[in-house]
């Protein structure tokens, strides 16, 4: 009975370890996609990724490949920074430091998240106003209570 319950917990660590190797290896894989550039200009990330990278500069796009997001300044309020995911996901936006608003505007048809990434910095650097009429708008930290404009 002793050798089969051993034998039972060692099957079930080396499960364990496995599935950890695997997940660690899944969040590596992840992580890397967004350090190096696509291996293939072909991709439609490929694409998105490499105009994102010259439409950038320097210090944004290592804050992307660094932070996981892109801080961008609003063009009418000085004390308001909106900050972009660098996968598909809310917009933050923050005034004076502390979070207010969470923003969710999606296009109609999918794109790759680099050009989501880029479609907010334009939005928000050419029409501020009109990006946050047509956004939704979320209190931080929550599923799904929206909020009023600000």
């Amino acid at each position: 009975m002793s050798e089969s319950l051993v034998l039972l917990i060692g099957v079930w660590l080396l499960c364990l370890l496995l599935t950890v190797r695997f997940l660690a290896r899944l969040t590596a894989e992840r992580d890397d996609a967004w350090r190096e550039p696509s291996s293939s200009i072909y991709t439609g990330e490929g694409r998105a990724r490499a105009l994102l990278r010259e439409m950038l500069s320097d210090e944004e796009f290592g804050q992307l490949v660094e932070c996981g997001y892109l801080e961008v300044a609003s063009p009418s309020r000085p004390q308001r920074v909106y900050r972009i995911p660098s996968l598909a996901g809310r917009v933050r936006v923050y005034d004076r430091g502390r979070e207010v608003v969470e923003l969710c505007l999606q296009p109609t048809e999918p794109l790759p998240d680099s050009d989501l990434v880029l479609m907010h910095k334009l939005m928000i650097l050419a029409n501020e106003g009109e990006y946050l009429a047509k956004a939704n708008h979320f209190a931080p930290g929550t599923l799904s209570v929206t909020m009023r404009r600000i």
